[in-house]
């Protein structure tokens, strides 16, 4: 018994096609532990199976090959909020992983695969101290897929003026009446590296810092 099928029909004359509203171009370069860049290398894209709605479009094509030009660079476009899996193969572990297009006109492969903190803001951000009290604070971390995080290690506050609010861990205690800035001043993303399939830390080279966030407290 045969399990192919066929079809036919007419094509609606005012199907859109997809447009650059609802694509995302991924990009990025391949090479190897040289630096030397590598031409004609292929891996490929799985789309994950969930519905995919766009207007007239219907998502096909569940594996698709993509392969380096001749300095190693490669580009793709996906739907964006879809889920794929990327599989790089050669390795002595084939990596794969799933991940998910961001809702962006373009993104970068490797902060998607490998994602890494972007942001890292206030969660609670209240703004009004009285003088005495101490305020608690938390904190999330955005990766560059778009994921976030709690986070509470690692990170140090300033205050731009100790003699309204003081400093004690990811607390601020009121000291006296005024406006004051409390900035995240540094944080340390050793804990909230993302780990490769093979539970090993990525090593990121020339990874740039994180915006860091900040609020106006009054202290009354």
């Amino acid at each position: 018994m045969s399990n192919s099928s066929s079809s036919s029909g007419t094509a609606a004359s005012s199907a859109p096609s997809a447009t650059s509203e609802t694509l995302c171009t991924i990009s990025g370069n391949i090479t190897n532990l040289q630096g030397i860049s590598q031409r004609a290398y292929s891996f490929y894209v799985r789309h994950v199976h969930h519905p995919i709605v766009s207007e007239y479009d219907v998502v096909l094509g569940e594996k698709n090959k993509i392969t380096t030009d001749s300095s190693g660079d490669f580009s793709f476009t996906l739907f964006r909020k879809s889920k794929f899996k990327i599989e790089f193969p050669n390795r002595i572990f084939d990596l794969a992983k799933i991940c998910e297009v961001p809702d962006a006109a373009t993104a970068k492969l490797s902060d998607l695969v490998f994602p890494r903190v972007t942001a890292v803001d206030f969660t609670n951000a209240v703004t009004t101290v009285a003088i005495g009290d101490t305020q608690g604070y938390s904190f999330t971390a955005t990766y560059s897929d778009a994921s976030t995080t709690g986070a509470s290690a690692g990170i140090t506050l300033s205050s731009s003026d100790t003699g309204i609010a003081t400093i004690s861990g990811t607390s601020i205690v009121g000291v006296s009446g005024g406006s004051v800035t409390i900035t995240i001043s540094a944080f340390d993303s050793t804990t909230y590296q993302v780990k490769d399939s093979g539970g090993d830390r990525i090593v990121r080279i020339n990874e740039t810092t994180p915006t860091l966030g900040s609020i106006t407290v009054t202290v009354s």
